[in-house]
């Protein structure tokens, strides 16, 4: 969506309400950040 349009209340509401419901698909994602960076900490230390 365009800025010009983004910034009109009601086009943003609109496309808002169009997409509310639709299925979202996440790309996956790592879930071992944290234990990776306490490791790197931990041989800092």
């Amino acid at each position: 969506m365009p800025y010009e349009d983004a910034s009109d209340p009601d086009l943003l509401a609109e496309a808002i309400a169009k997409t509310v419901h639709e299925q979202v698909h996440y790309r996956p994602v790592e879930t071992d950040g944290a234990a990776r960076a306490a490791d790197l900490l931990a041989a800092l230390l």
